[in-house]
C-alpha cells in the first residue's frame, strides 16, 4: 500500500524553482504560496475477477501559486515544477507485485482567496496480482509432473484418442498401436522464473514422467506424460502465464 509519507519523502528529492520549499500532507483550509499539498482522497479499493486482484489508490498532489510576477513567468515556473514533480514520481517504484502502473493527471484551477493559481496532479497507482490457484473460481487445480507442483489457473483443456505410433503406412496412415489411448492436454500456470526452468529441463529431457492432477473436487488422476512445449503470454492487465502442452499416455 502506497502512504501519503511515501510521495511526500519522493517529491522532497526534486529541485524545485520559484521558491517552492514547503512540502506537506493534508488538503489545509490555509495554504502556503507556493507550497506542495499531498492529499489521499479516497480509501483504496480493490476490484476481483477470477484471475484477478486489483487496487486502486488515489492521491493528489496540489501546487498553490501566488501571483507575483507576469503570468507568463509564474506560467513557466510552474510548469518545470510540474515536470519535476512527474520526473521524481516516476524515479522509484511505490508498490511490490506482480504489475503495476501509475497514471498522472494535471489540472489547473484559479485560487478563490488570493490571485493565483492551484495545480492538481492526480495520481493513480494501480497493483494488479495474479490470484493464487486455490482463490481462482474453477482453477484450483493442481498438477505434480516428477517433483514439478503445478498451481493451475483455469481448466486443462484436451482430447484422448486411440495411441498411435509415430511410424507411418504406405496409405499415409500411422500404424494403430491397440492397448492404450494417447492425449493432448494444456495446462496453464502462473509464471515465474523457477517454475519455467523446471518445466523447460522437463521438456529438454524427452522422457514419459509420471504425472498427477488434483482438481478442485478433489478427483486425482495420474498420467504418464511427455512435456511437449510451453508458451507464456502477457495480459492486457499484466498477468503473465504459461501454457505447456502436454502427450498423455494413459
Amino acid at each position: 500500500m502506497v502512504t501519503v509519507k511515501q510521495i511526500i519523502d519522493i517529491i522532497k528529492q526534486g529541485t524545485y524553482v520559484g521558491n517552492l520549499t514547503q512540502i506537506r500532507a493534508g488538503d489545509r483550509s490555509f495554504h502556503l504560496f507556493p507550497s506542495i499539498e499531498i492529499t489521499r482522497p479516497q480509501p483504496a479499493s480493490p476490484t476481483t475477477d477470477p484471475q484477478l486482484k486489483t487496487t486502486d489508490e488515489v492521491f493528489e498532489v496540489k501546487i498553490y501559486v501566488r501571483y507575483a510576477r507576469e503570468i507568463v513567468l509564474e506560467d513557466d515556473l510552474l510548469n518545470q515544477n510540474e515536470l519535476e514533480v512527474i520526473r521524481v514520481l516516476g524515479l522509484q517504484p511505490l508498490q511490490e507485485g506482480t504489475f503495476q502502473f501509475q497514471t498522472e493527471t494535471w489540472n489547473r484551477s484559479q485560487t478563490k482567496d488570493v490571485y493565483g493559481v492551484e495545480s492538481t496532479l492526480r495520481v493513480l497507482f494501480r497493483l494488479i496480482e495474479g490470484k493464487k490457484a486455490g482463490e481462482v473460481i474453477g482453477g484450483d487445480s493442481v498438477l505434480q509432473l516428477g517433483n514439478v507442483v503445478l498451481d493451475l489457473i483455469g481448466t486443462s483443456t484436451g482430447d484422448i484418442g486411440l495411441n498411435h505410433s509415430e511410424t507411418w503406412q504406405d496409405d499415409a496412415k500411422r500404424f494403430p498401436i491397440p492397448d492404450g489411448n494417447v492425449g493432448v492436454r494444456f495446462f496453464e500456470y502462473a509464471w515465474t522464473k523457477d517454475l519455467f526452468n523446471a518445466v523447460q529441463a522437463l521438456i529438454d529431457g524427452r522422457s514419459y514422467i509420471p504425472a498427477t492432477l488434483v482438481e478442485s473436487n478433489g478427483d486425482e488422476t495420474l498420467f504418464t506424460v511427455l512435456a511437449v512445449r510451453q508458451r507464456d503470454q502477457v495480459s492486457f492487465a499484466g498477468l503473465k502465464t504459461v501454457t505447456v502442452q502436454m502427450e498423455i499416455l494413459n
